[in-house]
C-alpha cells in the first residue's frame, strides 16, 4: 500500500519546501494552499497523514483539522505552530483533533520522523480496526454454534455428540465444545489448554472455594489461549522474539480477543475475566492492564503459574525441582508466591503429561487401564479418581453413570497400560 501524505500551507515556498525534502521518501506526498481546497480533494480521496499550519487566512489550522477528522477519523492529524500558537496545538491535541505538533521552522530529520510514526500509527489502527471485525466475526460464529451446534459438530467424536442429546447445551459442554475448536484450530495448542486447566484445578483444589469456583477456573484454564484463534497465523506460529513491534502488539492482544469472545456467551463471562488477566504480573509489569498482587484474580494467577509448568515440562523437558528452580527468580515479580508453594508441595499429584497419557473413549476402557485424570460426568461430578486401576466393578460403575449422567469428558488413560493393538 502506497501512503498519501496532505501538506496544507497558504505559504508556497513552504510547500515547494516540504517537496524537495521529501522527494525521495516512498509515499505520495500532496500539497494545497487553501484549506478549503484541501477539503474538497480529502472528500474524494482520504489520505494517511495531513499536515496543516496553524496560521492561514481562510481557517485556523486546528479548525480545518476538526473538519478533516469529522471527513475521515482515521487520518492521522498533525499540525504545523510556531511559538504563539503553542497553547492552541496543545489544546487541539487534548481534544483529539489532532496526533501530534510540529513546530515551525522543522528539522528536516524531525519531520521525517514524525511521518514515519504517523504511518506507523496509522497502520497499528488499522490492524486494530480489522482485529475488532474479526473478533466481531469469531463473534457470531460462536453464537451460530450456540444456535445450531448439532449441524455443526456432527462429525466430532462421539463424546461431542452426546453433547448434543439436548438442544440446551449446559455450561460444561459448551467449554468443551469450544475446547475442540481451538484443537481444531491448532492440536498442539489444544493439548496445551487441557494440560493447563489440569494443573490449575489440582493447584485450585488447595484453596478453599465452592465448587463453582473450581469448575469455574478449571473452564477459564482450558479456554485461556482461545484469543489466540482471532489472530493471524503467522503470528500465531512464530516466536515472540522474532516478532516486529507492530506483531508483538497484536499479539499481547490475545487475552482481550478470548474475553471477547466469551464474553459474549452469558455463561462464561466469569471465565472472560480470568482470561483477561493470565498474561499480568504478579508485581504489576504484566498485561494488558497491568494488575499487581491481589488485584489479579486467584484464578488468573493460578493459571499464569500452570502454564510456566507446562512450558517447562512438555517443551524444555525439565522435571521435579528443576522446574521451580527455573520458576523460583520470577516469584514475586511473574508469580505468586502463594501459588508456586502449592504448586512446589503438590507437584507430584499434578496430571500426568500428554506424551505419557492417551484419550479413549467410554466404550474403549478395559480392565487393567489406568486413569491419570479424574473422569467427571456433565453435571461436573466427579465418577472416578486418577490412579484407579480398571477392574469390572468399575466398568459396570462408569456404565451406569454414564446413564443417568452421561460422561462427556475426555477419559485419560496411562498409556503404558493399554494393549498394543
Amino acid at each position: 500500500m502506497t501512503h498519501s501524505i496532505v501538506f496544507v500551507d497558504d505559504e508556497k515556498k513552504i510547500l515547494k519546501s516540504i517537496k524537495r525534502q521529501l522527494m525521495d521518501q516512498a509515499y505520495l506526498v500532496k500539497t494545497y494552499q487553501s484549506p478549503e481546497k484541501a477539503l474538497e480533494a480529502l472528500a474524494e480521496d482520504q489520505p494517511t497523514v495531513v499536515v496543516s499550519d496553524q496560521r492561514m487566512p481562510e481557517m485556523e489550522g486546528t479548525a480545518f483539522l476538526k473538519q478533516v477528522r469529522s471527513n475521515s477519523p482515521e487520518t492521522v492529524r498533525i499540525i504545523l505552530t510556531g511559538y504563539a500558537d503553542l497553547a492552541a496545538a496543545v489544546a487541539a491535541i487534548n481534544q483529539g483533533n489532532v496526533y501530534r505538533f510540529l513546530n515551525k521552522p522543522w528539522e528536516e530529520a524531525e519531520l521525517k520522523l514524525a511521518l514515519d510514526d504517523a504511518i506507523a500509527h496509522y497502520e497499528l489502527q488499522s490492524e486494530n480496526k480489522r482485529l475488532l471485525a474479526l473478533t466481531e466475526t469469531k463473534n457470531q460464529e460462536l453464537e451460530t454454534l450456540n444456535r445450531d451446534l448439532e449441524s455443526q459438530v456432527a462429525s466430532r467424536t462421539l463424546n461431542i455428540r452426546r453433547l448434543l442429546k439436548t438442544l440446551e447445551v449446559s455450561f460444561a459442554q459448551l467449554t468443551y465444545v469450544l475446547v475442540d475448536l481451538m484443537e481444531m484450530f491448532d492440536p498442539v495448542l489444544g493439548g496445551h489448554s487441557r494440560r493447563v486447566a489440569a494443573i490449575s484445578l489440582e493447584i485450585a483444589r488447595r484453596w478453599e472455594m465452592s465448587a463453582k469456583k473450581l469448575n469455574q477456573i478449571e473452564s477459564a484454564a482450558l479456554l485461556h489461549d482461545i484469543g489466540h484463534v482471532g489472530l493471524p497465523r503467522k503470528i500465531f506460529e512464530s516466536d515472540p522474539s522474532q516478532l516486529e513491534e507492530s506483531e508483538l502488539v497484536l499479539l499481547k492482544q490475545h487475552p482481550a480477543l478470548g474475553q471477547a469472545m466469551l464474553d459474549s456467551i452469558e455463561r462464561l463471562k466469569g471465565c472472560g475475566e480470568l482470561v483477561l488477566a493470565h498474561h499480568e504480573n504478579f508485581d504489576g509489569s504484566g498485561y494488558p492492564r497491568g494488575l499487581q498482587g491481589e488485584d489479579i484474580p486467584l484464578g488468573a494467577r493460578i493459571i499464569r503459574v500452570a502454564e510456566d509448568y507446562d512450558h517447562l515440562y512438555n517443551r524444555k523437558g525439565l522435571r521435579g525441582e528443576k522446574i521451580i528452580k527455573q520458576m523460583s527468580p520470577r516469584i514475586e515479580t511473574v508469580f505468586d508466591p502463594d501459588v508456586v508453594a502449592i504448586l512446589q508441595r503438590y507437584q507430584k499429584e499434578l496430571a500426568v503429561p500428554a506424551q505419557e497419557e492417551v484419550v479413549l473413549e467410554l466404550e474403549a476402557l478395559r480392565r487393567g487401564m489406568e486413569i491419570v485424570q479424574p473422569i467427571r460426568a456433565t453435571s461436573g461430578r466427579m465418577v472416578m479418581g486418577a490412579g484407579t486401576v480398571l477392574q469390572g466393578v468399575h466398568l459396570e460403575k462408569l456404565e451406569a453413570f454414564d446413564a443417568l449422567d452421561p460422561i462427556i469428558y475426555k477419559i485419560y488413560v496411562r498409556k503404558s497400560t493399554v494393549p498394543a493393538k
